[in-house]
């Protein structure tokens, strides 16, 4: 099975799919580009309450199923791109971010450089709330750190990266990819996708240069 770990297609919710006609247009992008099920990962940034967010994310997804319903389609899972910050850990109604049905939870590093805080946000998430970290986009962090440390100092246990396939194109961190899978660090994969022009999905990449048997789901 192919899994988008990583999408922005629930209409009218963040900054991805404008409405509910794009949402079906990435959707069946991704569906001809082999992908079996997607999970939507709005941002969620402690901008509002969880709840509130919960709520606007439910009425959106109810659209978007209604909208599906019929068509040949990847199966959809409601999930959460939940920025770090300080303090998050402890925000009210945190375990609405989970993604559904699991205990894995999409975590955005700040787009700053490292401080000892990010990990502690990290480490007290997964002990409060007992849930295993995926790391969004971890290709993107690679102007702030090199590879050698980024995994140091966030290597927790049973910790997931994913990684954004349009990253693939470069042969250079193609070859990275896949001597970090050899090495035995566990990489999953997403689109990140928000918009059928400006972002639109890339999984013909994954589906060219990555071997799905080496891919170990945990959705």
């Amino acid at each position: 099975m192919t899994i988008d770990y990583h999408s922005h297609i629930l209409p009218s919710m963040d900054d991805g799919a404008r409405d509910i006609d794009e949402s079906i247009k990435l959707l069946s992008v991704l569906r001809s580009q082999g992908v079996n099920k997607v999970c939507l990962t709005p941002h969620y940034n402690v901008s509002g309450t969880v709840s509130e967010w919960d709520k606007n994310r439910k009425a959106s997804f109810e659209i978007l199923k209604n909208a599906a319903e019929g068509k040949d389609l990847p199966a959809l899972q409601l999930g959460a791109e939940v920025l770090i910050s300080k303090g998050i850990s402890n925000i009210e109604n945190f375990e609405k971010l989970i993604i559904e049905g699991t205990d894995y939870i999409l975590l955005e590093l700040p787009w700053r450089k490292y401080s000892p805080w990010m990990s502690e946000e990290i480490d007290s998430i997964i002990a409060k709330y007992k849930v295993t970290p995926i790391l969004a986009h971890i290709d993107r962090y690679l102007t702030w750190y090199k590879l050698e440390d980024f995994f140091e100092k966030f290597d927790f246990a049973d910790v997931v990266y994913q990684i954004n396939v349009s990253s693939l194109k470069s042969l250079g961190f193609r070859m990275k990819v896949k001597k970090l899978m050899k090495k035995g660090y566990h990489i999953v994969f997403g689109s990140d996708t928000h918009s059928i022009d400006e972002r639109p999905p890339h999984f013909d990449l994954f589906q060219k240069h990555i071997d799905k048997n080496t891919v170990e789901n945990v959705l």
